[in-house]
């Protein structure tokens, strides 16, 4: 039975291109970059997962600073009540739109299961991160 989600980190940006963000110009970076910060984000290393989008994400430094922040503090709760994570494992690819790409991946725990899902925007020639979340519980379709 799925439940709703209780813990949903959501950081939709829907801001226009900054000037400091650099983009990315294939598919194949938008899924090495999303691979590398789910690698780092499974092992609770927050900084470092949310950082290395930091050049690709037009989000203000201190906006990205609250949510490292509120994923550090809201993750012991996940910890207690999932237990310790069994790896991840990617999902699939999700296009919302001609402009609008979302790869997921499967967080899973001992007692439990999340997706750590990165949505890119294209503006223009080149993708921007436009969002992070993780949610918890099964994958709502199947695989």
């Amino acid at each position: 039975m799925n439940r709703p989600a209780a813990f949903l980190l959501l950081l939709w940006i829907a801001a226009p291109a900054s000037a400091l963000a650099a983009g990315l110009s294939s598919l194949d970076e938008l899924k090495a970059l999303a691979n590398e910060s789910t690698l780092l984000l499974a092992q609770e290393q927050f900084e470092g997962g949310f950082q290395i989008l930091k050049p690709h994400w037009p989000v203000p430094a201190a906006e990205l600073l609250l949510v490292i922040r509120q994923t550090s503090a809201d993750w012991p709760r996940i910890r207690a009540q999932f237990g310790k994570s069994q790896g991840i494992r990617y999902l699939g690819e999700q296009r919302l739109s001609s402009t609008f790409i979302r790869y997921s991946y499967l967080h899973r725990f001992e007692n439990g299961s999340g997706q750590w899902q990165f949505t890119f925007q294209q503006f223009q020639d080149s993708w921007l991160v436009d969002g992070v979340a993780f949610v918890e519980g099964p994958p709502l379709t199947a695989e």
